[in-house]
């Protein structure tokens, strides 16, 4: 238990360290874990609200889906601006990098709008009830918990194949599960962990293109400055459809060969 309660002290810790940063501090990176800290206690209110069904989580939880909404607009301008700054043509993309600066720009200021003096502070007491909710729940109903949410996942793959259209949805319920997973079973290491982490990374490759791809799209329409820009984008897009193809079959070849639900302790 206490070991736990470390854990917990020590993510609240991560949280707080990163919203009390002056916001010129703020970088690509501090977004991405700003990001991951508040998913992993989204999964944690998924659990307690499975296990307590007369808990509403969505009152304990807003302070943070709001922190989290606006964080991901900033962090998905920021990704496909990195994306295209890997590809030769970026510099002659004059339209799009125009309005991809204006539209980060206009991002930052809400989030720095929404997150003021106080958010701090206000995430810290959601934090401990959300933590004081789970020491409340027993061990049975926890395994009861991961029981269905690994069968879940499993019922997904039972084709042995992914589809495209799944994988958005596989990846969000595989994050939760093992979110909840390293919490229960904390500190304890599994001989899995590598193989999962190996798959979700795929996985999140493989959504940061699909996203891409759809921005691309809105970009040709939208920001273009001319013919030759047009085609620009499109070839780049030809480029990020094949990569995601790519991470589609490692995504599906990774599925068959490892047991990433059924880890064993090491």
């Amino acid at each position: 238990m206490k070991a736990l309660e470390s854990y917990f002290q020590k993510q609240a810790s991560t949280i707080h360290l990163l919203m009390d940063q002056e916001s010129r501090s703020f970088t690509a990176d501090t977004f991405h874990q700003l990001r991951v800290e508040i998913k992993r206690v989204k999964a944690l209110v998924d659990l307690i609200a499975f296990c307590s069904k007369k808990w509403n989580p969505k009152k304990t939880f807003k302070p943070f889906k709001v922190i989290f909404k606006q964080a991901g607009k900033v962090r998905e301008i920021q990704l496909q601006l990195a994306l295209l700054e890997e590809q030769p043509s970026f510099n002659s993309l004059k339209g799009c990098r125009k309005h991809y600066k204006k539209k980060l720009k206009r991002a930052l200021e809400k989030f720095f709008t929404v997150t003021n003096s106080g958010t701090s502070g206000k995430l810290r007491k959601k934090h401990r009830i959300i933590i004081a909710r789970f020491l409340q729940i027993g061990k049975k109903k926890q395994r009861r918990y991961m029981a269905v949410k690994r069968q879940e996942i499993k019922k997904m793959l039972r084709q042995n194949t992914i589809k495209k259209k799944q994988i958005h949805t596989f990846r969000i319920r595989l994050k939760v599960y093992d979110y909840n997973e390293k919490i229960m079973k904390y500190p304890e290491q599994n001989k899995g962990i590598a193989a999962r982490n190996r798959l979700m990374e795929l996985l999140g490759h493989w959504h940061d293109f699909q996203v891409s791809i759809l921005q691309i799209k809105k970009a040709t329409r939208n920001c273009a400055s001319d013919s030759n820009e047009i085609e620009l984008l499109e070839n780049i897009k030809s480029t990020f459809i094949s990569k995601r193809n790519v991470l589609y079959d490692q995504i599906n070849t990774a599925l068959k060969q490892q047991h990433f639900l059924d880890a064993e302790k090491a």
